[in-house]
């Protein structure tokens, strides 16, 4: 019998049925869905049920569950037509008895029809948050379990967040800004009702203004009480400006002059002053800047037609749109260039993450439509509020970044980091590089003449201070040099997450034969690399190092010194210019060493 007809039959579209077992594994207990699923009411022993491969994990499961606790897993079951059945299995000891024997207690869930509810959940949410964003008053929630507050409007079916914190905290920053007592004193009322979260209620309140909490505005707050699963109250509630023209007014991010006619996203005005406003909040939240191009987009008009075109544009609006899921705003600026500042990215991690989804949604969004084409975008990002604390200080940032994507050969991202591109508050000299690629191989020449100076000087003590010359102006994260004879490590630059250890690696020396005629080995993504040499990829990958090239030099001695030049927790595509560079500077560093 196929699960999908059965569980129509069953207890909920979710469940298939539960069942007790004693510790020889027999079904003591069950409901009548778990006989008839079975096809038989006695005589039960239910590790014949469990598909073979799957067996020695359900006992193991069963033999080490302590009371009181449970465990789930995947597994397969047989029904009465002898048929096997992927399910999730819930395994609970609750220390119960059954004739005086201890009994596990089973339930069995229709994989299938999980998926089918969580489809329909996010469907529902897409709906209702539609809904929301057709409102422009502003909604709140309080958690009384955790004491957590927040504001925020629906903007293009997204959660736009003006306040996040402890109910404490927001009490404190709002009480200050009342003059007059009988403000303090409705705001008080409010914050009572709010926090005992006993009732309804509906109260009209002098508040600080969401966008500017210097002004003091009215506000009609509806607010009611809901509950969790576990029986914990949550406050939910409406809160709408009243009192007059300046009252009513609305940000122009919530009205729909801000949104783009082709994508449904925001507007460049609109983007704008939007961030301007999360930045004028001060919240010392994390928020990254991001300006996007699609590669080549002329190219895909003039081979692909302008209708294509811009169904290209919608594909990836609606991708990055998507993907972001209400943590930021997502803009198109015009032609092929979009925004997104986030509100929920609080790590690099997480923005890589979000990144390499993105990339790769846009990348494949076109697999088997057709041939060999692929969407690639190059991305420029800034980070407030250490890159800048105002939208042009941060868009300049992300701006150069994004040329400097470009530059290096497109369909990737550059996370701006002050140590490697400068201080970009004036004309700097690497924005101007990457705008020009000319002018940048000028510049780079003139570096390796440096490196080639101070070699002939011959100071060995300041071999340092030039490595973190050579990184800087290479935007490397990290230089290496090991010596093979003495199998250590003689200098580096850069912040590495340890120091990876290659005396076994150089004993084994199996990486080697990967080396070029010219003593050459690049790695683009070290990740590929690993079914070439599995232990010298891992020992990169051990610290976060993503893409490197690496060159040797013989001496007449028989040493042979090896040059790293590391890029962390990202892939790159080597320049071949950068790639002749470091290689005439490995040479010049060898011939000092």
């Amino acid at each position: 019998m196929l699960i999908p007809e059965y569980s129509s039959q069953t207890m909920s579209p979710v469940t298939i049925c539960s069942a007790s077992i004693n510790n020889k594994y027999l079904a003591v207990m069950g409901d009548e869905f778990f006989y008839q699923f079975v096809g038989k009411q006695g005589g039960i022993r239910f590790t014949d049920l469990i598909h073979p491969d799957f067996l020695s994990e359900f006992l193991s499961e069963c033999s080490h569950l302590e009371p009181n606790t449970t465990t789930r897993l995947a597994t397969m079951i047989k029904d009465s037509n002898e048929e096997y059945h992927l399910v999730d299995m819930s395994i609970s000891n609750n220390n119960r008895t059954i004739n005086n024997e201890p009994v596990l207690d089973l339930r069995i869930y229709n994989i299938i029809s999980i998926e089918k509810r969580h489809i329909k959940f996010i469907n529902d949410i897409t709906k209702y948050r539609s809904f929301l964003s057709m409102y422009q008053d502003y909604l709140f929630d309080y958690d009384y379990e955790s004491g957590n507050f927040a504001i925020y409007l629906y903007l293009g079916s997204k959660s736009t967040p003006y306040v996040q914190c402890k109910i404490e905290d927001f009490y404190n920053k709002v009480i200050k800004h009342f003059t007059k007592d009988s403000s303090k004193e409705e705001f008080e009322t409010f914050y009572n009702k709010l926090t005992a979260a006993k009732e309804n209620f509906s109260v009209t309140v002098d508040f600080p203004s969401l966008r500017d909490f210097s002004t003091i505005k009215r506000f009609q707050i509806n607010g009611k009480v809901s509950y969790k699963y576990n029986s914990q109250p949550v406050v939910i509630g409406i809160m709408k400006p009243t009192g007059g023209e300046d009252g009513n007014s609305v940000a122009y991010y919530t009205t729909n002059e801000a949104k783009d006619s082709a994508t449904g996203l925001l507007n460049k005005r609109g983007c704008m002053e939007y961030t301007n406003d999360i930045l004028n909040l001060r919240d010392g939240q994390p928020h990254y800047m991001m300006i996007i191009d699609i590669d080549n987009f002329k190219e895909i008009n003039d081979n692909y037609g302008h209708l294509f075109g811009d169904e290209v544009i919608q594909k990836v609006a609606s991708v990055l749109n998507s993907t972001l899921n209400s943590r930021g705003i997502c803009g198109r600026f015009g032609g092929d260039e979009f925004f997104i500042f986030t509100t929920k990215i609080l790590t690099e991690e997480q923005l890589r993450n979000l990144l390499t989804s993105m990339r790769k949604k846009i990348m494949y969004a076109y697999e088997g439509i057709l041939d060999d084409f692929r969407i690639t975008l190059s991305i420029g990002i800034s980070l407030y509020p250490n890159d800048g604390e105002t939208y042009d200080s941060l868009f300049k940032k992300a701006d150069a970044c994004l040329y400097l994507a470009k530059n290096k050969g497109k369909n990737r991202f550059v996370i701006y980091k002050e140590e490697l591109h400068g201080n970009l508050s004036s004309d700097s000299t690497l924005l101007h590089r990457a705008i020009n690629p000319l002018e940048k191989a000028e510049y780079l020449a003139c570096i390796t003449a440096n490196v080639s100076s101070f070699a002939v000087a011959g100071d060995i003590s300041k071999l340092p201070e030039l490595l973190e010359y050579i990184r800087k102006n290479f935007e490397l994260d990290g230089i290496r040099i090991y010596s093979k004879k003495q199998r250590k490590l003689l200098y580096h630059s850069g912040s590495y997450k340890n120091m990876p250890d290659f005396e076994e690696i150089f004993a084994n020396g199996a990486f080697l034969n990967f080396y070029n005629c010219n003593h050459i080995l690049e790695i683009s993504n070290t990740s590929s690399f690993e079914a070439n040499d599995h232990e010298f990829s891992k020992s990169l990958l051990d610290y976060n190092i993503m893409s490197v090239i690496t060159f040797y030099y013989e001496k007449e001695d028989g040493e042979r010194l090896f040059f790293f030049y590391d890029i962390f927790n990202r892939s790159t595509r080597w320049i071949e210019s950068d790639k002749n560079y470091l290689l005439t500077i490995s040479l010049i560093l060898a011939k000092m060493l």
